[in-house]
């Protein structure tokens, strides 16, 4: 159930995606597993040699490199941006265990905090599980914590609009 690996790729291709898009801002990855974490550093190592993008943005950033970091290991780490792997998954018979690793800690609560508060400037949530499932009267405080965090974080996010202003205007000028 851990270092599940369409989780991992969502963050190889959220990393890779911030190289491309975001280059100017430093970024790190946090995940509530070492199985993850591990994981995840291992994908990113394989696709370096042949990724000149992530090459150029990894030579960018000395003065504060990627790194791939547990929650216990964030605490005094900040970068522009931050992708937080929740790092664990559903059992073979899809059931979600009650033990999230540092979640699931007496520490899991303020854990959530740290891992929240690490990005300066936008944080990425990737998650196998929903935050229905998180948030169930069996699992820990902290693995409630970050379900109730997400919800009340979604809940003040606009829908998407159907028409972007700019494109609106362009459409009437052309016509």
């Amino acid at each position: 159930i851990e270092g599940v690996q369409s989780e991992v790729d969502a963050v190889v291709a959220n990393v890779i995606e911030h190289a491309t898009l975001h280059s100017d801002e430093t970024l790190m990855v946090v995940s509530a597993s070492a199985v993850t974490s591990s994981r995840i550093q291992e994908a990113i190592q394989a696709i370096l040699p042949a990724n000149r993008t992530l090459q150029d943005f990894f030579g960018r950033h000395d003065d504060e490199p990627f790194i791939v970091v547990t929650l216990n290991q964030a605490s005094a780490i900040t970068r522009d941006r931050v992708i937080f792997s929740v790092g664990f998954g559903r059992s073979p018979h899809g059931r979600v265990l009650s033990d999230l690793g540092a979640l699931s800690s007496a520490n899991g609560p303020r854990l959530v905090a740290v891992a929240m508060t690490r990005a300066t400037h936008h944080l990425t949530v990737v998650s196998c599980l929903t935050t229905a499932e998180l948030r169930e009267a069996r699992m820990s405080d902290g693995a409630r914590a970050l379900g109730e965090f997400i919800d009340d974080t979604l809940a003040h996010v606009s829908p998407p609009t159907a028409h972007h202003p700019l494109l609106d205007d362009l459409g009437r000028r052309l016509e």
